[in-house]
């Protein structure tokens, strides 16, 4: 890898293990993740590669995040507004896809049990047995949910390509830590999003290695049992969230109809505004025809750049997304899928276009199906004397 290539890669995966400490309160510094971003963001510059056809539909995407605003005399100030968030969160991290992230991953997968470790450490998430939801550092269980689940598939992808049996089982036991953290967090989406990524990647263990999956379903079901046992309030109340006995939780539910019912409001009082949105660093709430309909912003990426940004800004990002699903489909790469597909059920239940581990989830995964991978690898030895050994797990 070239070593500008290199150096961008390495910040980018430093970025990211930063900002699962964004709103780490013991830090030094709020949201220290900012220097190794502007770094990534610095390196990106020197990182030569073609320009291709996600490359224009991304710069399209952005210039109609800026006219948005700019159409609605709104003009950013800060690095805190969301069309600045957008436009580095696209910048920063665009290149990650033209980038053989098999480094960056590992090292991700190597860091992966010391951050939720550390999560367990200054925040325990077992702590959490009343109805407050668990967030951590992320400040929201559903952000928090797409981290994770970011966290747990580079470290399947290790599991599969690793063969130290010491790590397999660190990143076991990593991942079954995960649980809790969900489960306190009592997101749904959340949880369902999390659950797709263990079945996809356990379907492909089964298929590579009975054995394997046999420990990894075994050690799972311990820790789920063990866990009802010593902590059954917190198990309750998250069975709870998804059997609506809680008027609450229903009320959650129908939020988002509302939030949608605002949003088609909003262009029948406005027409003009479907083309380019109400602006994306806009306050729905402001607008008499939403707040009569809900006291909330619209917890739905979709619904929500259709609103704030418009209608072809909409367009221009679910062209992108339909490439990455082709993609997938034409690699049938089932751990990729399960994370797509993760990231488009949470998608739907918040905004993400200013989260920071939306876009490198998203570039990762155009990484992983763009950059094609040996399945058996072999060792120096056997190419020259030409001796086959076992092939390696490869998920």
């Amino acid at each position: 890898m070239p070593k500008f290539d290199y150096r961008y890669c390495l910040w980018a995966g430093i970025t990211l293990i930063m900002f699962f400490y964004a709103h780490a309160e013991f830090l030094p510094v709020e949201k220290a993740f900012y220097v190794p971003c502007a770094i990534t963001l610095l390196f990106s510059f020197f990182v030569k590669k073609r320009w291709d056809k996600i490359d224009t539909l991304l710069g399209w995407f952005l210039a109609l995040v800026w006219i948005s605003d700019l159409a609605n005399g709104i003009y950013p100030e800060s690095i805190s507004s969301n069309c600045v968030r957008i436009t580095l969160g696209v910048v920063c991290f665009n290149k990650l896809r033209k980038c053989n992230l098999s480094s960056v991953s590992k090292l991700v997968a190597y860091i992966s049990p010391l951050i939720i470790c550390s999560y367990y450490i200054f925040d325990n998430p077992l702590l959490y047995v009343g109805w407050e939801r668990y967030g951590g550092f992320s400040g929201d269980p559903n952000y928090l949910s797409i981290s994770l689940n970011l966290l747990c598939v580079c470290m399947l992808q290790q599991i599969g390509m690793i063969k130290s049996k010491t790590w397999r089982a660190i990143w076991i036991v990593s991942i079954l830590l995960i649980i809790p953290i969900i489960i306190a967090g009592k997101s749904r989406i959340g949880s369902v999003s999390f659950c797709v990524i263990i079945l996809f990647a356990g379907y492909k263990l089964l298929h590579k290695s009975k054995a394997f999956f046999l420990i990894l379903a075994v050690f799972g079901s311990g820790a789920m049992i063990y866990m009802s046992n010593t902590n059954p309030s917190m198990i309750d109340q998250f069975v709870m969230r998804f059997d609506g006995s809680r008027k609450s939780d229903q009320g959650a539910a129908l939020a988002r109809l509302k939030q949608i019912d605002g949003t088609i409001a909003v262009f029948k009082s406005t027409p003009y505004a479907i083309f380019f949105g109400i602006g994306v660093d806009s306050n729905p709430q402001n607008i008499e025809s939403y707040s009569s309909r809900t006291v909330n912003i619209v917890h739905n990426t979709f619904f929500n750049i259709l609103l704030q940004e418009g209608i072809i800004t909409l367009s221009f990002f679910c062209y992108i997304l339909w490439i990455c699903f082709k993609g997938i489909w034409k690699k049938r790469d089932l751990l990729m899928g399960g994370l797509f597909l993760s990231l488009l059920m949470n998608i739907n239940s918040v905004s993400c276009t200013s989260y920071l581990t939306f876009w490198w989830s998203l570039f990762f995964i155009f990484s992983e199906i763009n950059n094609p991978r040996a399945k058996v690898s072999l060792n120096h030895k056997d190419q020259i004397d030409g001796t086959q050994t076992k092939p390696q797990l490869s998920i």
